[in-house]
């Protein structure tokens, strides 16, 4: 079983969410065969652009939504193709809360949201202020010819039992789109291989690339196979696009060479948990 990954590594218009919407459009037209199961991954919040903090209020959408039909639309000649964005997503219910989201979109519709669940409070974010956390019970996985695929956000990354959670749920893929500016580069490389290896799964990285509202973000998405290592790998600071096909037979490979999942100990878990209760009592 195979698919296609492609990271779309472009910058946002802030609050411009057609000129946004276009751009698919043409890595669609560009970069997309349509015989080829092809999954397209664009950054965290890509829809608004990152940096649009009280505007975020006004271009909240609920989903599925205008943004989201929109998506799908474009997706009817594309049978075997999935985009995930990240966009700020209004709630149903309760009413008024706002997510940063990231969702997975066919031509069918919506295949699942996942919901930030970590904030950084430190230096110049503030996502705190607008977003709510997204559930503890992890949405699920998307069947794509043959791979299960999960997904966090950003800075969820720095706490990995959401990709330890996602794996045990039998996550092949997950998808970490990004919003990571200049200052934290040198962290993200480590972070990201770890996570791989701690899971034997591939992780797809799609940062924000360019300048919002002279913040500056480095880009540098890549593609990690199972046992931490680079597949394909953007350029930094520059818009990019790259892909690569890759297959469920490098994940029985690499967990026959690294058996982490045959090898995880339910008592590891509760010795995390009862330092949880202890910590937070």
């Amino acid at each position: 079983m195979q698919i296609r990954v492609i990271l779309s590594q472009l910058n946002s218009e802030l609050g411009d969410k057609e000129s946004n919407i276009a751009k698919i459009k043409r890595v669609l037209e560009e970069h997309v065969n349509k015989d080829e199961y092809t999954l397209v991954l664009f950054p965290e919040m890509y829809l608004t652009g990152y940096m649009v903090k009280e505007m975020v209020f006004k271009l909240a959408e609920e989903i599925p939504g205008p943004s989201t039909i929109k998506i799908q639309q474009l997706l009817q000649d594309y049978p075997k193709t999935i985009i995930a964005i990240g966009m700020p997503e209004l709630s149903i219910y309760p009413r008024g809360v706002i997510y940063n989201s990231y969702v997975f979109i066919s031509s069918r519709g919506v295949e699942e949201i996942y919901r930030k669940r970590h904030f950084p409070t430190f230096g110049v974010f503030d996502e705190h202020r607008y977003f709510k956390p997204g559930p503890i019970i992890p949405p699920d996985l998307i069947e794509f010819n043959g791979f299960r695929i999960g997904s966090q956000i950003c800075y969820d990354t720095f706490f990995p039992e959401i990709v330890r959670a996602l794996s045990l749920l039998g996550a092949d893929l997950v998808a970490i789109p990004s919003a990571a500016p200049t200052a934290s580069r040198p962290l993200w490389p480590k972070i990201l291989y770890s996570r791989a290896v701690e899971n034997t799964v591939f992780i797809a990285y799609i940062n924000t690339v360019g300048y919002q509202d002279d913040l500056e973000f480095f880009g540098e998405s890549r593609l990690i196979d199972p046992l931490g290592k680079d597949i394909v790998k953007a350029r930094a600071y520059r818009e990019d696009i790259v892909s690569s096909i890759i297959d469920l037979e490098t994940i029985i490979k690499a967990r026959s060479i690294r058996p982490v999942q045959k090898d995880i100990d339910y008592g590891d878990i509760l010795m995390l948990f009862n330092a949880y209760e202890e910590h937070f009592s």
